[in-house]
């Protein structure tokens, strides 16, 4: 899964350069692999973000998942585009019938193609830019929201 995410981050800073890419690792993640993932996309403007995702999924244009987690449905319900970008085997692929494990929460399934990835990203983040929508988290804002969970914690 570790190119996977790379192949995620490398559309979204093609499409828009300057968007904040924030990261919500799964609690079994490695942080250290994170973050050296991190470190090769020097000019991107990436964050971990240990919020809830539904709260993360209010102030996103779009959340993507590299393989289906429950934490998409509040991504989707925040108001979020939801995509699964990942590497679903054939056998996995049989089994689901070509789709997201489940479809409700999805809004695009996309297995390893990262010109389908690109051409789905451009809309949203292209229509947020020409919008200007001041509703979105910046990095002094994730820190704030972190601070605030970790007092009330």
């Amino acid at each position: 899964m570790v190119k996977c995410l790379r192949d995620t981050i490398q559309p979204v800073q093609a499409v828009s350069p300057e968007a904040q890419i924030v990261l919500k690792p799964h609690v079994i993640n490695n942080l250290k692999l994170l973050a050296a993932i991190i470190e090769k996309f020097e000019n991107a403007n990436i964050e971990i973000a240990n919020l809830h995702p539904g709260l993360i999924g209010k102030f996103a244009d779009v959340a993507i998942c590299n393989a289906y987690s429950t934490a998409m449905a509040d991504a989707y319900v925040g108001g979020a585009m939801t995509i699964e970008f990942t590497d679903y085997t054939a056998e996995m692929l049989a089994f689901t019938k070509g789709s997201t494990v489940e479809p409700r929460f999805i809004d695009h399934f996309i297995n390893r193609d990262f010109n389908k990835l690109s051409k789905v990203l451009t809309p949203a983040l292209v229509t947020r830019r020409s919008h200007q929508e001041p509703h979105h988290l910046v990095s002094p804002d994730l820190r704030l929201l972190a601070q605030f969970v970790k007092i009330f914690n």
